[in-house]
């Protein structure tokens, strides 16, 4: 991408449609999920029994600058393949929220995130949006884990619901279901149970407090291109809507 149709035009806030992270510290919680299902677009189904996921990032180089993230993952299935939906996301800077929200339809919102890990040892990350802890994970992680198999479980085919409300208020310009292929090369993981506790708009997903298996890697990371799975039929053509 070389800038065109990127806003400001002439002087836009990001370039490449890809992102490259190296060097990333990562904190991934799976649990059970609540037994409601989740908020889940047309044409994606559940899947019973799978296990959602929170991560939290700190992500000190990419090619988009320095950010941390929050992504909360839960399991769905689109033609018989099982994928992963991304009914909440957070960052910490003005670029990765528009970028992830203009290209993938990633659901960013700005928040604070502390990220801190040992390797082997103490995990500690908070999310907090507008004075509300949101999320937060503290534990030690001292099993070590095969650095391939850690790689496996942060490759993740990603869905998400892209919408676009139509400039003149009535229906949609933009309703898709995207998908991206996030890939990451793990160098070292350790492994254990902690507390997961979220509250607000994050609960609504993975309920209240519950214990999880926590892994906390460093690795480098790739978010590519991605593709459409299917356009819905609520766009807005002018005034009138399909």
């Amino acid at each position: 991408m070389s800038g065109y149709g990127v806003m400001p035009l002439g002087s836009p806030l990001y370039g490449k449609v890809e992102v490259r992270y190296s060097d990333a510290l990562v904190i991934a919680a799976a649990f059970e999920l609540p037994e409601r299902p989740a908020e889940l677009p047309p044409s994606l189904e559940g899947r019973p029994g799978g296990l959602g996921v929170v991560v939290f990032a700190d992500y000190p180089e990419s090619t988009i600058g320095p950010y941390r993230e929050v992504v909360v993952l839960v399991p769905g299935v689109f033609n018989g393949e099982d994928v992963a939906f991304c009914p909440r996301i957070y960052v910490t800077t003005d670029v990765a929220l528009c970028q992830g929200r203009e290209i993938w339809g990633f659901p960013k919102k700005m928040a604070d995130i502390e990220v801190t890990a040992t390797l082997g040892g103490a995990v500690s990350a908070r999310l907090s949006r507008d004075g509300q802890v949101l999320c937060s994970i503290e534990g030690e992680v001292a099993d070590p884990l095969d650095t391939a198999s850690a790689s496996s479980m942060l490759d993740t085919r990603v869905v998400n619901h892209k919408v676009v409300p139509a400039v003149d208020g009535r229906g949609l310009d933009v309703d898709l279901l995207s998908a991206v292929e996030i890939s990451a090369e793990v160098h070292e993981a350790f492994a254990s149970s902690a507390v997961l506790r979220c509250a607000g708009e994050v609960a609504e997903v993975t309920g209240e407090e519950r214990s999880a298996m926590v892994m906390a890697a460093r690795c480098d990371m790739l978010l590519p291109a991605g593709v459409v799975l299917e356009r819905f039929a609520s766009v807005a053509v002018g005034s009138e809507e399909m």
